[in-house]
């Protein structure tokens, strides 16, 4: 685990936790077929499992004053997906989320939690895409409306799209 010496296991353990909550939610939100749940499967389930493979909460002075990459944070973790039944992989998603390295307030406050919460939100959009429900590109119905060209107005831009 990449962690810069910032860290504490128990921190680590803590965001762990975070994001398998993140991704319940989102997993919910991305209109995932079939029954969410934390615990012992069911008989045909898709178990989704996965560990933390990077964890640095970073440092947000440093990313708010320098800049530059300075005191980034970082989340890594790879994903899988296993058939309860028989054990077999049926797909990874590998996750990497960096800071980004720019300073000033979007640099402090593009946090390792931001990181967790846009890992759990790629991983259940790649479920999703996996079980049919959305296209690549596509919103899920739960996320709302893109806000794309909406000075112009078109589908999507009103409050009643």
């Amino acid at each position: 685990s990449r962690n810069a010496g910032r860290a504490t296991e128990q921190d680590a353990t803590a965001a762990g936790q975070r994001f398998a909550a993140a991704l319940e939610k989102e997993l919910r939100l991305h209109g995932v077929r079939g029954t969410i749940r934390r615990g012992a499967p069911e008989p045909g389930a898709v178990l989704v499992q996965g560990e933390m493979t990077g964890y640095d909460p970073g440092n947000a002075l440093l990313r708010g004053v320098v800049g530059f990459g300075v005191g980034g944070a970082h989340f890594e973790a790879t994903v899988r997906l296993v058939d309860a039944d028989s054990g077999a992989l049926v797909g990874t998603i590998p996750l990497d989320k960096q800071s980004v390295p720019i300073a000033g307030v979007a640099g402090v406050l593009h946090d390792v939690e931001l990181l967790i919460q846009a890992a759990a939100e790629r991983a259940a959009l790649e479920v999703a895409i996996a079980q049919g429900v959305l296209r690549r590109g596509q919103v899920p119905a739960g996320k709302g409306h893109r806000q794309v060209g909406c000075g112009r107005g078109g589908p999507g831009c009103g409050p009643d799209d």
